[in-house]
């Protein structure tokens, strides 16, 4: 064997490690991307929930719509404040569900909480039966119903 054959083979060993080795640290790379997309998602998520309690503060007329079980009221203005409201739920519902392939055990307990609220909301579910078809499934469950 020549020594250009040799140093041949040392340099291709040499290059086939290099290479394994920047896969290994592109992989641990790429896994660091999807945990920090990941806690970027939830925080986005969680968000919408702060929003939702400030908004519950900023008018908390509404809120008993929602979390006492207070019938729709008959004033035009005031309804139209409650069921706009209830959309505003529904569609953080839809924001949550979608999420959950990327979440996964982060999200369990957001199905509870629209569970609850929908259980305790008649506005929610007056909201639900006129517009519920436009939201998928997973949206659905997570008030509790079934298509």
């Amino acid at each position: 064997m020549s020594i250009v054959t040799l140093v041949g083979f040392t340099v291709g060993w040499l290059a086939l490690g290099a290479a394994f080795w920047q896969g290994y640290l592109l992989r641990r790379q790429v896994a660091h991307g999807e945990a920090l997309s990941r806690a970027h998602l939830y925080r986005e998520i969680t968000r919408l929930f702060v929003d939702l309690d400030m908004f519950m503060i900023d008018h908390a007329d509404l809120r008993p719509y929602f979390f006492e079980a207070q019938a729709l009221p008959e004033d035009n203005e005031q309804r139209s404040r409650v069921i706009g409201a209830a959309e505003m739920i529904a569609d953080i519902a839809e924001s949550c569900t979608t999420a959950e392939d990327v979440l996964g055990e982060l999200s369990s307990s957001w199905d509870r909480y629209f569970q609850y609220m929908f259980a305790n909301s008649p506005a929610l579910q007056f909201y639900w039966r006129e517009f519920g078809e436009f939201y998928p499934p997973r949206v659905w469950r997570s008030f509790g119903r079934t298509r």
